[in-house]
């Protein structure tokens, strides 16, 4: 399949692709249909950010409680 993106869809298909760390169109056009989808669904999904460290969201809390378990 092929198609094309409009001339006025394609600075924001750009800035979309800044966010993710891509100028591959594929993988841009990939991640807007999916983020659509899951709203349809009424699932989140994770943020996009071009930082390269994932945050840990009550990581640390949870390996404490665990170590706390095992000890």
């Amino acid at each position: 399949m092929r198609a094309t993106i409009k001339s006025y869809q394609r600075e924001y298909v750009r800035q979309i692709g800044a966010l993710m760390g891509t100028d591959d169109p594929t993988e841009i056009i990939c991640r807007i249909i999916s983020d659509h989808q899951m709203k349809l669904l009424g699932v989140s999904m994770p943020e996009v950010t071009n930082d390269p460290k994932p945050k840990q969201q009550g990581l640390d809390q949870a390996d404490e409680s665990l170590l706390g378990l095992l000890s």
